[in-house]
């Protein structure tokens, strides 16, 4: 739509793993101040899960973040997170910045209509099809 610009979202870190020791019936997503996170379980003892942190755009020492910089972060949730990233190594901390847009009030604008995602563009781990 014209007129909207993307908002900045935060850091996410997200990873498909192997898991030792988790129950695969548990299915978490987990608000917090200090960030976001989710888990969802995926076969052969497999897990998805991500962590939205919440920070400012070009946060730089967010740039560097290592598995204890998000353990501190996410220090007080509830099991099983802490074991999560316990069980997470540096090298395969992949981290991206997020946006999202306003809300909009149209759909439709001329001949060209908005449908899931492009009429409500939502940060990553909302727009799971949840």
């Amino acid at each position: 739509m014209p007129n909207v610009k993307p908002r900045y979202g935060g850091l996410l870190y997200r990873l498909n793993q192997s898991l030792r020791g988790y129950n695969p019936k548990v299915i978490i997503e987990t608000w917090g101040r200090k960030g976001r996170f989710g888990l969802v379980p995926l076969q052969d003892n497999r897990i998805y899960w991500f962590a939205c942190v919440n920070a400012k755009v070009k946060n730089s020492p967010l740039r560097n973040f290592t598995v204890q910089n998000l353990i501190k972060i996410f220090e007080g949730y509830h099991d099983p997170i802490p074991d999560i990233l316990e069980q997470t190594s540096d090298n395969q901390l992949p981290q991206h910045d997020i946006y999202d847009l306003p809300p909009i009030n149209r759909f439709v604008l001329g001949n060209i209509v908005l449908l899931g995602d492009s009429a409500n563009a939502m940060t990553p781990n909302l727009g799971q099809r949840a």
